[in-house]
């Protein structure tokens, strides 16, 4: 049997965004609302938080310890008025004479949540995919007297009157992109050979699969008005990962990531009948010959001799091929972090990937020599 090689690339995207940290206090108004955003993508639609979700809030006011003036409720888009915004199901009102803080997280009453005023906790198992969660938490937001107009947050679509709730990734994504190598071949007898790849599934092999992360507020002394980050924990590489529990997924028998079915790469490029998935896994380090990618697909062989007509040559099912993805440039996947990897299918073993480079050039200018281009100046002097 041919042997099929893979060659993988990739690329990480750290999703970060830059954040107002101080903000001007504002005028004390009526209902308390919310204007929700998020700094990298989601499963949705990039940093705009998807109207058809909901998420839950707490907040508390100056000077209290254990109690919260909202408790885990949950706030969900409203349209029904003349303008749109984001509201409890129970109305509450900002208090006359004290501040009040707030912390909010995605998904709605998410159970591996562990709320305080200057600490949170998550505990996951990210094993099963059917229950795959972007999970995220937004930055805590010190003394707010009432509702923002909406510059506090810049989604590039909406700009919401309420509390400013800026979201983070707890977890880290990560995605594939399948790319066809050499798929035709013309030998020196002017036989031509090509190969049409269908993948039937990729799957990430030796991942840890749950655990933990603790993130403390970054700022427990300011008194200032404004948004305040949690600092997220570090691993002894500096990376921002969780706490593993040792749980590694069994390659044999539960691999880890969507089916990739009915992806098709030919010579004339790539057919995808399914979108390609993304997968959020727990934040960690990766182990040299442990976190792997494996893709099987069947594969056919059409050959064209010298003036006959191409005819199918051999027909292979169920075809693996793996790949170590320490072997890459990539050390860790990180908490807010999506990683990109693109898998090179390439039935000759001899695709070399080729780098894309750039050659700038100026055009130079145009320029004109007629007379009206002078310009005199008749000094009398």
């Amino acid at each position: 049997m041919k042997r099929f090689f893979i060659f993988l690339a990739l690329a990480a995207v750290c999703a970060a965004s830059c954040t107002k940290n101080e903000i001007a206090p504002i005028a004390r108004d009526n209902a308390i609302t919310f204007m929700p955003a998020n700094y990298a993508q989601t499963r949705v639609s990039g940093s705009v938080f998807p109207t058809t979700e909901t998420f839950s809030t707490y907040a508390w006011t100056a000077g209290t310890t254990g109690e919260y003036f909202i408790n885990n409720e949950t706030v969900s888009y409203d349209a029904s008025g003349a303008t749109p915004i984001w509201k409890t199901a129970t109305t509450y009102y900002w208090p006359a004479n004290q501040p009040v803080d707030f912390f909010s997280y995605y998904p709605t009453g998410f159970a591996g949540i562990t709320v305080g005023k200057e600490q949170i906790s998550f505990t996951n198992n990210f094993a099963d995919d059917a229950k795959q969660l972007d999970i995220m938490y937004a930055d805590k937001v010190v003394k707010r007297t009432g509702n923002g107009d909406g510059s506090d947050v810049v989604d590039g679509v909406n700009n919401y009157t309420g509390v400013p709730t800026f979201f983070r990734h707890a977890g880290a994504k990560i995605r594939c992109n399948l790319v066809a190598g050499t798929m035709e071949t013309l030998a020196a007898d002017s036989t031509k050979t090509r190969w049409e790849i269908t993948v039937t599934g990729i799957t990430l092999n030796g991942i840890y699969t749950s655990g933990s992360a603790t993130l403390n507020l970054s700022d427990t002394t300011s008194t200032a008005f404004g948004i305040v980050p949690w600092t997220a924990p570090t691993d002894t590489n500096g990376y921002k990962v969780w706490t593993n529990d040792g749980t590694v997924c069994d390659p044999a028998t539960d691999p880890k990531f969507a089916d990739f079915s009915h992806y098709v790469l030919t010579t004339t490029g790539q057919s995808q009948e399914n979108v390609i998935p993304e997968m959020f896994v727990l934040p960690q380090t990766l182990v040299a010959g442990q976190q792997k990618v494996r893709i099987t697909f069947d594969v056919k062989t059409y050959i064209t001799p010298k003036g006959l007509a191409e005819f199918l040559s051999t027909s292979q099912t169920g075809v693996v091929a793996t790949a170590d993805l320490t072997s890459l440039a990539i050390p860790a996947w990180q908490m807010n972090q999506s990683t990109l990897y693109t898998l090179i299918l390439n039935p000759t073993g001899s695709y070399v990937p080729k780098p894309i480079y750039w050659d700038p050039a100026i055009a130079d200018w145009d320029t004109t020599t007629n007379e009206s281009g002078n310009v005199y100046f008749n000094l009398n002097l």
